[in-house]
């Protein structure tokens, strides 16, 4: 099978429709609090696209697109945007049956990475979840742990939620 890799096109309807379709169905995946995702939200994601603040990139095949990254060359720390070289890898994700042993998302975090370097980032933030069975990897990269906390998911369960530093 042959996969191919591209940046959204917040312009086109269809690659927003899928974007929300895999940031829902990773909220759905991380049992996250997070149900629906607003229009309000949507707008708001479009115009930080549009201007360059976040890029998403797919990863697509015959079987249409199967994950994908988003980036944002912005972090928020006390409700500010603080003007540095940390940008944010907020979401990854690639449907179990085309990891590929993880060359695609290997493939994906490469085009994140890329991305934010061309925003002047060299470091980035990440966050997962002490649950979530991909977590080696999200560890492997990191340098330092931000912070730690407790979340509950929303079947009522609770987990250990990261924030991790890469900036090598």
């Amino acid at each position: 099978m042959e996969y191919r890799f591209r940046k959204l096109n917040p312009n086109s309807q269809e690659d927003m429709k899928d974007y929300i379709m895999f940031e829902t169905k990773l909220n759905n995946y991380l049992k996250s609090i997070v149900t629906k995702i607003t229009e309000e939200e949507i707008n708001w994601r479009k115009m930080h696209f549009v201007e360059g603040d976040e890029a998403t990139f797919f990863c697509e095949c015959d079987d249409g697109i199967v994950g994908y990254i988003n980036v944002c060359s912005y972090h928020v720390v006390n409700n500010k945007r603080p003007n540095d070289d940390i940008g944010l890898i907020s979401d990854i994700m690639v449907d179990r049956n085309h990891s590929n042993q993880g060359d695609n998302a290997l493939t994906l975090l490469k085009l994140g990475i890329e991305e934010l370097m061309k925003n002047g980032k060299t470091k980035a933030i990440m966050v997962v979840q002490e649950d979530n069975e991909n977590r080696f990897l999200h560890f492997s990269l990191a340098d330092k742990i931000l912070s730690q906390k407790e979340i509950s998911r929303r079947d009522g369960s609770k987990t250990i939620s990261y924030e991790l530093l890469i900036s090598n």
